[in-house]
């Protein structure tokens, strides 16, 4: 019997400070969010209040600063005439970019809707004063595209996905396997009938109870959210995940999705967990391994597992410690550094929309970043989950592109290398050698599976 050291693997999720929200800065507009915690924010522009009812002096102060939170309160029951509201205007937020965000309690549901009808039929009609967006359902958001949340998706753009889905359009691709060694998926066994996964060949693993063959229940909702960033299908009225298009996930049982679970109800591992799983993927022929988690412990054992198989690409998150990788090193992030580094590793640090950059939480000197902030994806029940994001949600973007190059070509090399060969030419297609480099899905195809 092979002798594995156990040690506690911990989840890294990120837990960052909510950004501003949907709202362009230099928009006229007070705009009112629904939030998953049964709170609403108000987006109310600097423009608005200094107009209305405050000194343009006051507003650039910090919020701790802020003077005039009983006229904010005054504004906002202006705006929404009701006993029922209950306005907790004294909680601001943030003062930021133009934007100050009042946090206010929702009423219960009947309430909320008379009330929203009345504040819609008391709009000023002139524009650029004040608009309401509200939707039932916080994902969701005004965009052309048939997906609802695509538009609140803004990693998506940032990584070129749409590009590289243009670029496969209409193809014959081929068949990929993607395994997610995570907390499980949706309900279980159900997850099969979301319609965001149905057309996708599901599999799973519980490492943690023991059941073999069947798809693991997800009682935290991280790994739900990884697949929903890596596979949901496009067109289905919710999300879109890197992977979804029609051509590969929208056709039966091209996309494969082997869900393993490894994480306990606390998002934590143990490493033998952690072994047996990714052994079990590879068996199952996993293409791509997903590994949103880490921990401290180099691993001897798990390092010769991820060398003796070339031919499989892993891609894990790496952490959420504001440290480079090579001074505080997570595995099995790490397991890219030099020397004897594993050249089928790629590390993924965390970007944000703005400013452009690094989350300052998020672990550096990663093979590539990608975006981590602001997730809009599944909850456990495959309704929606807005996350304050971590290099957890950036590592799917990456495994999601490389199942796209998958399905159009084996990059150039020895098959039995094919991770190795994918992972070199990812690499290949940023726009700088610097570690921490951004992801570009259209790059990475076409450097990949070069047109003849």
């Amino acid at each position: 019997m092979r002798r594995i050291l156990l040690c506690t693997l911990i989840l890294l999720a990120l837990t960052l400070e909510p950004t501003a929200g949907a709202c362009d800065p230099q928009c006229h507009s007070v705009c009112v969010q629904k939030q998953v915690t049964g709170q609403w924010l108000f987006h109310i522009p600097q423009q608005v209040i200094s107009r209305d009812f405050l000194q343009p002096s006051a507003i650039m102060q910090p919020s701790s600063q802020l003077r005039a939170p009983s006229l904010i309160q005054q504004y906002i029951n202006k705006l929404l005439p009701s006993e029922d509201w209950t306005v907790q205007a004294l909680d601001i937020v943030s003062v930021n970019e133009g934007i100050v965000l009042v946090e206010v309690q929702r009423p219960e549901a009947p309430v909320a809707e008379e009330m929203l009808r009345k504040f819609k039929e008391t709009l000023d009609p002139q524009p650029n004063t004040l608009y309401f967006a509200q939707q039932s359902d916080p994902c969701v958001c005004s965009s052309p595209d048939p997906d609802p949340w695509f538009c609140n998706q803004w990693g998506l753009a940032a990584i070129n996905a749409p590009a590289a889905w243009s670029a496969l359009k209409g193809k014959n691709l081929n068949s990929v396997a993607v395994a997610v060694l995570d907390s499980g998926l949706g309900p279980g066994p159900d997850a099969s009938k979301e319609p965001e996964l149905a057309t996708i060949k599901l599999a799973g693993w519980d490492l943690v109870t023991g059941n073999e063959g069947k798809i693991p229940s997800d009682l935290t909702g991280h790994g739900t959210a990884v697949t929903g960033i890596l596979a949901a299908v496009h067109n289905q009225k919710k999300m879109s995940g890197v992977a979804g298009i029609p051509e590969l996930a929208g056709t039966k049982d091209r996309l494969q999705i082997l869900a393993v679970r490894v994480l306990d109800k606390h998002n934590k591992a143990t490493l033998a967990d952690l072994y047996k799983g990714m052994e079990w993927a590879i068996s199952k022929e996993a293409h791509i391994i997903n590994l949103s988690l880490g921990g401290c412990a180099p691993a001897k054992d798990l390092k010769k597992l991820i060398h003796k198989h070339p031919e499989v690409l892993f891609v894990a998150s790496a952490g959420g410690d504001g440290c480079p990788l090579e001074k505080l090193p997570m595995y099995p992030a790490a397991y890219m550094l030099s020397p004897n580094r594993e050249q089928n590793v790629l590390s993924v640090s965390a970007s944000q929309e703005y400013p452009p950059g690094l989350v300052d939480s998020s672990n550096c000197h990663a093979s590539l970043s990608a975006p981590g902030t602001s997730i809009y994806t599944f909850d456990a029940s495959f309704g929606c989950n807005i996350l304050p994001g971590g290099s957890s949600f950036a590592a799917p973007l990456v495994s999601g592109a490389a199942a796209l190059i998958l399905s159009k070509c084996n990059p150039k090399g020895a098959p039995k290398e094919l991770g190795k060969n994918l992972a070199k030419c990812i690499l290949e297609s940023r726009r700088s050698s610097a570690p921490d480099a951004p992801l570009n899905a259209l790059a990475a195809l076409q450097e990949c599976c070069p047109s003849p």
